[in-house]
């Protein structure tokens, strides 16, 4: 059975448009439900979480490399990660050189910004979804820099 990719009403298998909203069909095919593995999810749950504390991302994007599920979160905290180093390098260069109020403001609310992104991610692993964290969870920095998807 396939769906409207715009409003989520049921499709006939031939069916070009919604009959509900008009719009074209973009794809017949059922949506996939992404499977997880319970016992990926309670074997690596632990070493997982470490993917949103900073430089210890390292640990289970090595550490496990056949759990899909260790993976998927350690790849969003790489992600994270490089995006803070970059960020606190920029932040640090414009506070030195601009001092004033508004830079300091806005270097304080992406901070904050971050550390809300961390904690979502932190949160999902902890619940046992492959959940991708706001803003950022479709990048996938990791890939791009070792060439593996």
């Amino acid at each position: 059975m396939a769906f409207c990719d715009n409003c989520g009403a049921k499709l006939g298998d031939n069916e070009k448009f919604c009959p509900n909203c008009g719009k074209a069909a973009s794809s017949n095919a059922p949506a996939k439900a992404e499977v997880i593995n319970d016992d990926d999810v309670s074997a690596n749950k632990g070493i997982s979480v470490l993917s949103y504390l900073g430089p210890l991302v390292f640990i289970p994007l090595f550490a496990r490399k056949n759990s899909d599920y260790a993976q998927f979160h350690a790849r969003q905290g790489f992600t994270l990660f490089v995006i803070e180093v970059a960020y606190s390098i920029l932040s640090g260069i414009l506070t030195s050189l601009i001092k004033h109020w508004t830079i300091n403001t806005l270097s304080w609310l992406a901070s904050v910004g971050l550390f809300v992104i961390a904690l979502i991610g932190f949160i999902n692993c902890l619940s046992g979804k492959k959940k991708p964290v706001p803003l950022v969870g479709g990048l996938d920095l990791f890939g791009v820099f070792t060439g593996k998807k």
